[in-house]
């Protein structure tokens, strides 16, 4: 393989558990464990305007050096997509685009000019097999899945812990703290569903950065129910160990334009049951009462109902751990990574 550099989000200075970072980290990772430092670089976006000079600098630098450039954003355009684009017209690189979350096809459908902007990709590498099939009706020819991946060394047995006698169950979530994550449908669900289940506790741990605009509400909520817990932020390598420490994931996202997160790749790693929404990809990662409980998107008495009826069906729950593990093997590196590797010179 030829010189490449990955252009993306790395924020090496911060343990994020923002999608994006994770995201790109794990592509740079990735190929570095294989292909060694003399072939692989990186530059750093992180920061914005603060950093745009320092940042086109090793942008220009990258492409004089690499035949592959791989831009991993949500940008469709924009100083960085644009500047990119600049020198892909100069110096002829295979740039490989990799969209951050789902939203591309949407947001390029009825806008021929962002169409045309993203023209100069040789490839386009969306998480979403949805994505796929629409870039490729949109006209592009060059668009293969790839799904969004992780490099885990040791598989959790967090199913373990479930048994018909527990008389505490550990519920967690594992996002960014946002209003939108539905951090605040999982604490309301939670205290309602205990009021109807008398024989086991309920524990809800927290974890993520919290979105400023939500802190004073989140605070709000911590103390006036007692059952949660706010953990902070944790590294993305200890995801899996943490993960393990419960008994169930809740994935209540209201964000409409969710994709196919990486948390829900580390709660298979660790053989967690995941109660989830069912945003618009649900069906693409999960098989409801399969590989995770699902509730309908949105609806509180929903997920109430749901919690409840994971408690007394503690056998599903485990079968669900336990296929989630299996289900881990599509989105380990070593069944991801030759996608792209498959593109680059």
């Amino acid at each position: 393989m030829k010189n490449t550099v990955v252009i993306g989000q790395l924020h090496f200075k911060k343990n994020d558990m923002i999608g994006a970072v994770v995201k790109t980290r794990n592509i740079y990772y990735g190929l570095l464990e294989k292909h060694g430092e003399k072939l692989i670089s990186y530059v750093d976006i992180w920061g914005g305007k603060k950093r745009i000079a320092i940042v086109f600098a090793e942008v220009f630098k990258a492409f004089k050096k690499c035949e592959n450039v791989i831009l991993v954003t949500s940008a469709i355009k924009g100083s960085y997509v644009s500047y990119v684009r600049l020198l892909q017209k100069i110096f002829k690189r295979r740039v490989i685009y990799i969209p951050i979350g789902v939203r591309i096809s949407g947001r390029i459908a009825n806008d021929s000019k962002a169409r045309k902007r993203l023209s100069f990709c040789s490839a386009i590498l969306p998480e979403s097999k949805q994505n796929c099939c629409e870039l490729q009706s949109l006209g592009f020819p060059e668009v293969y899945l790839l799904r969004n991946f992780k490099s885990v060394k040791t598989l959790g047995r967090s199913y373990d812990s479930l048994h018909h006698n527990m008389t505490v169950m550990s519920f967690c979530t594992f996002s960014r703290v946002t209003k939108e994550k539905g951090i605040t449908d999982a604490i309301i669900a939670i205290s309602r569903a205990q009021e109807l289940v008398s024989n086991i506790r309920f524990e809800l741990h927290i974890y993520g950065g919290i979105d400023p605009d939500y802190k004073e509400e989140f605070e709000s909520l911590l103390k006036k129910y007692f059952f949660v817990v706010y953990e902070g932020s944790v590294n993305s390598e200890d995801a899996v160990l943490t993960l393990e420490k419960h008994d169930v994931l809740l994935f209540p996202t209201r964000f409409p334009d969710e994709g196919i997160p990486g948390t829900i790749i580390d709660a298979f790693a660790a053989g967690i049951p995941t109660i989830s929404s069912k945003w618009l990809y649900f069906d693409e990662i999960f098989e409801d009462h399969k590989t995770a409980l699902g509730y309908e998107y949105l609806n509180v008495d929903s997920l109430v109902d749901t919690i409840i009826y994971a408690t007394k069906n503690i056998d599903e729950l485990i079968n669900i751990g336990r296929n989630g593990q299996k289900e881990y093997e599509k989105y380990d590196s070593s069944a991801v990574l030759p996608v792209l590797e498959k593109q680059l010179l």
